[in-house]
C-alpha cells in the first residue's frame, strides 16, 4: 500500500499542489520512515493476534470450551475415580486372600480329620511267673518253664488279630484271649524266629473296650523287653 501511495499518489499531489510539494520536501522523508515502522508494527500485531486466535481455537478443540482447566478437571476426576477403584481392588484382594487362607486351613483340617488314626498298642506287664505255678495259663500247650502275662490296650478295633511278639530273649510260644470272653478261635500261629512269634486270633475282635491278654512262654527266667506289633 505504501509503495502505491509513494509511486503514484505522491507525484500527482506534488505536481498539482505546490504547497503539498513544499510540505513533502520538509517533512515527507521522516513521515515515510514512520509509516513504514507503523506498518511493520501493525503487521506484527496482526500476526500475533492471528496466532493467539488460532491457539485458542486449537485449545478449545483439544480441551473443550473452558480450555486446560476443563481438561485438568476431567483428569482429576478420572484420577480420583481410578484411586477409588484401586482402593476397592486392594480391599477385595485382601478379602479374597484372607478367605483363601481360611479355606486352605479348613481343607487342611478336613484332611486331618479324614486321615485314619494310626494304630497304637499299649502293653502292660501283669506278672512274670513259673508256668507250673500259674493255674490260669496251664491250658496253653507249652513245655516252657517261664511265662509272662501282658495286658494289651489299643485305640482301634482289630479283627482278625495277627500279632508279632518280639522279645530280647528266646520265645517258645505265645497265646492270648480277649479279656472277659470264654471262647476264641484262631489259626496260623507259629514261631517266626528265636525271639519272635506270630499270634493269630480270628474272633472275637480286639477293641478299646475289649483288651487283649497275652501270655509269652520262654525257658529264660527273664525275657527282657517285649514288643507287640500288629501285622
Amino acid at each position: 500500500m505504501i509503495p502505491f501511495l509513494e509511486d503514484m499518489i505522491e507525484p500527482w499531489l506534488r505536481r498539482k499542489y505546490p504547497r503539498v510539494d513544499a510540505w513533502f520536501i520538509t517533512r515527507g522523508e521522516p513521515l515515510k520512515k514512520n509509516l513504514k515502522l507503523i506498518a511493520v508494527i501493525c503487521l506484527f500485531i496482526g500476526c500475533y493476534r492471528a496466532w493467539v486466535f488460532e491457539h485458542k481455537n486449537a485449545e478449545t478443540a483439544m480441551y473443550g470450551k473452558d480450555g486446560k482447566s476443563e481438561a485438568w478437571a476431567k483428569y482429576n476426576a478420572c484420577d480420583k475415580e481410578r484411586a477409588v477403584k484401586m482402593a476397592l481392588a486392594d480391599t477385595y484382594l485382601g478379602t479374597l486372600t484372607t478367605q483363601q487362607a481360611t479355606m486352605n486351613s479348613c481343607m487342611s483340617t478336613i484332611g486331618q480329620l479324614e486321615k485314619p488314626e494310626a494304630l497304637k498298642i499299649l502293653p502292660f506287664l501283669l506278672r512274670r511267673t513259673v508256668k507250673n505255678a500259674s493255674p490260669d495259663v496251664s491250658g496253653y500247650a507249652s513245655d516252657a518253664k517261664y511265662v509272662e502275662q501282658f495286658l494289651l490296650l489299643t485305640n482301634k478295633t482289630i479283627t482278625p488279630i495277627r500279632m508279632i511278639v518280639t522279645c530280647d530273649r528266646g520265645i517258645t510260644s505265645a497265646g492270648g484271649a480277649i479279656l472277659g470272653t470264654a471262647s476264641t478261635s484262631g489259626g496260623g500261629s507259629g514261631k517266626l524266629s528265636e525271639n519272635s512269634y506270630l499270634f493269630v486270633l480270628t474272633s472275637p475282635a480286639w477293641a478299646p473296650t475289649a483288651p487283649l491278654v497275652m501270655v509269652v512262654f520262654s525257658n529264660d527266667a527273664q525275657l527282657g523287653a517285649c514288643s507287640f506289633n500288629e501285622q
